[in-house]
């Protein structure tokens, strides 16, 4: 009899525990669903490309190009991106003078989307083989080493710095 109370304590306990579990991952799931715009292309220390004398940390600020970039999550575990935002930058330091730069943008045309799945970890999200961050309705992802500084000819990259994406939920 004793032996009997323990096991169903135990069985009920596990069927409890991954019920919650699985209810739990669900929620998290739930609380991306929907559409995150991207809102910003933020780099440390900030940059002045357009040349108006005000540098910004967010590069979308300093270029003209049309951003329609979205992701959409949907609560079955695939975020499709839309309208992918990749402009073609290029950042030459003039006398390998990091202070004075010269900027070339050249915008994309065209649409481009994919798809892949997510899994939601505690305030991480994984994107295919993405890492991401929820910071409350915003979704942060690292792009390492991004932003390239090249020397006057193109020949060697002098720096380079991360940018942070930043998407919207809306």
């Amino acid at each position: 009899m004793n032996k009997f109370f323990w096991v169903t304590v135990i069985t009920v306990l596990s069927i409890v525990l991954v019920s919650c579990s699985k209810d739990s991952n669900q929620q998290e799931l739930n609380t991306l669903d929907g559409v995150w715009q991207l809102t910003a292309w933020n780099v440390e220390g900030g940059m002045d490309m357009n040349k108006d004398g005000v540098a910004h940390t967010n590069i979308l600020d300093e270029i003209s190009c049309t951003n329609n970039e979205t992701l959409v999550f949907d609560a079955s575990g695939v975020v499709l991106f839309n309208n992918t935002f990749n402009p073609k930058i290029k950042i030459t330091a003039i006398n390998n003078l990091l202070e004075n730069l010269s900027t070339n943008v050249v915008c994309d045309s065209g649409v481009i989307g994919s798809a892949t799945s997510y899994t939601v970890d505690g305030n991480k999200v994984i994107l295919g083989s993405t890492i991401a961050i929820i910071n409350g309705n915003e979704i942060d992802i690292i792009r390492k080493d991004k932003l390239k500084v090249f020397n006057p000819d193109m020949s060697t990259v002098i720096v380079t710095q991360d940018v942070m994406e930043v998407y919207t939920k809306i």
